[in-house]
């Protein structure tokens, strides 16, 4: 994408935005209950790419399916590190802050990049 073109203005796409993400939960400047919902909104969109991955490797080569199952694991981990994620920031948005948050996000992002090398590697 062009960060001219987008119809949001963010300050980073795709693995950039998970690390400025993780930045803001070490710095403290994490706003709680918008990382909740993206959190939330996140795992939705992962959860849908691991179901696509399954309902579509039956149909793929032989040689390509073991490195999409591997891409389906990783988007299911993924979901899992991230409804955590939502769920501790939304507990923590009424104080006490998110200390686990960097650590659940990390997580998320292994398992993101785990499904990219391993769809590529299908491909």
């Amino acid at each position: 994408y062009d960060m001219a073109d987008i119809c949001y203005p963010t300050d980073g796409l795709g693995l950039a935005a998970y690390e400025l993400w993780l930045e803001a939960f070490r710095s403290g400047t994490a706003d709680l209950h918008g990382a909740s919902s993206h959190a939330w909104s996140l795992s939705m969109l992962r959860r849908h790419a691991a179901g696509f991955i399954g309902e579509i490797i039956d149909h793929m080569p032989d040689t390509s399916r073991q490195s999409l199952d591997r891409a389906k694991a990783c988007y299911e981990e993924e979901v899992t590190a991230l409804e955590t994620l939502a769920k501790v920031c939304r507990e923590g948005a009424d104080g006490g802050g998110v200390p686990e948050a960097p650590a659940h996000l990390q997580a998320a992002l292994v398992a993101e990049r785990g499904a990219v090398e391993a769809i590529e590697a299908a491909i």
